[in-house]
C-alpha cells in the first residue's frame, strides 16, 4: 500500500469515527430527553418548573399606587416550605448520582407539592386585594386618567410577553408567563382587557 492510500483509508476510517461517534451521541441525546420526560410524567413536575422554585417564591407584581397594607396580612409568604425544598434540592444537586440524574424529581416531590399549593394560594389572594382596591381605585378617576391606566397595563403585558419570548433563561419565562397571566386577570376585571391586549394578541 503506497503512503497515499494509507491516508486515504486513515482519513476514511476517521470520518467513519466521527460518523458513529456523533450517531451515538445523538442517540444519548434523544434517550436522556426520553427519560426526563417519563420522570417528569410519573412524578406529575418538570424538571425547569422545580427548578424555577426561587422565580415562583417571588411575590405577585403590585400596581405602583396601592397601599401596601392592603395585602391581607394572614397570608403566608410560603418561608417553610421554601426552605425545606431549597435544602432538597441544594442536597439533590451534591450528592447526584450518574446513573439516576433524575432522582430529586422523586426525593424533592412532597416538598415541591407543599411549596407549591402555599404559592399558588398566596398568588391568588395577592391578586384579590389587588382586584378589590384596583376596581374602586379606577372607578374614581377621569377618562383622561383611566386611558393613562390603559396605557401603562398595556406596556406591562407587552413587556412581559417581549420578555418571556426573548430570554434564555427557561426559570424567569415562569416569571414572565405568571405576571402576564397576572395582568390579564386585572385587565378582565376592569373590563379593559381588549384594549390592554398587546398588538399581536389582538387577533380576532
Amino acid at each position: 500500500m503506497t503512503e497515499a492510500e494509507a491516508q486515504k483509508e486513515t482519513s476514511n476510517t476517521t470520518s467513519s469515527d466521527t460518523g458513529i461517534m456523533s450517531k451515538i451521541g445523538l442517540q444519548n441525546k434523544v434517550t436522556e430527553k426520553s427519560n426526563l420526560f417519563s420522570a417528569e410524567k410519573k412524578f406529575g413536575v418538570t424538571w425547569d418548573e422545580l427548578h424555577a422554585y426561587k422565580e415562583h417564591m417571588s411575590l405577585p407584581a403590585l400596581p405602583i399606587n396601592m397601599p401596601r397594607e392592603l395585602i391581607p396580612t394572614n397570608i403566608s409568604m410560603c418561608e417553610v416550605p421554601f426552605k425545606g425544598l431549597d435544602r432538597c434540592i441544594e442536597q439533590g444537586i451534591r450528592t447526584e448520582r450518574e446513573n439516576y440524574p433524575y432522582e430529586r424529581l422523586q426525593i424533592c416531590k412532597p416538598f415541591w407539592s407543599k411549596f407549591a399549593k402555599c404559592f399558588r394560594r398566596r398568588d391568588i389572594k395577592i391578586i384579590e386585594a389587588v382586584q378589590r382596591w384596583e376596581r374602586d381605585h379606577y372607578e374614581k378617576m377621569t377618562p383622561e386618567f383611566q386611558q393613562e391606566y390603559v396605557n401603562d397595563i398595556r406596556v406591562r403585558r407587552r413587556y412581559q410577553e417581549y420578555a418571556f419570548n426573548n430570554t434564555d433563561d427557561v426559570y424567569k419565562k415562569f416569571f414572565h408567563k405568571r405576571e402576564a397571566r397576572h395582568l390579564t386577570e386585572r385587565s378582565e376585571k376592569l373590563h379593559i382587557e381588549k384594549e390592554t391586549r398587546p398588538e399581536n394578541m389582538r387577533a380576532g
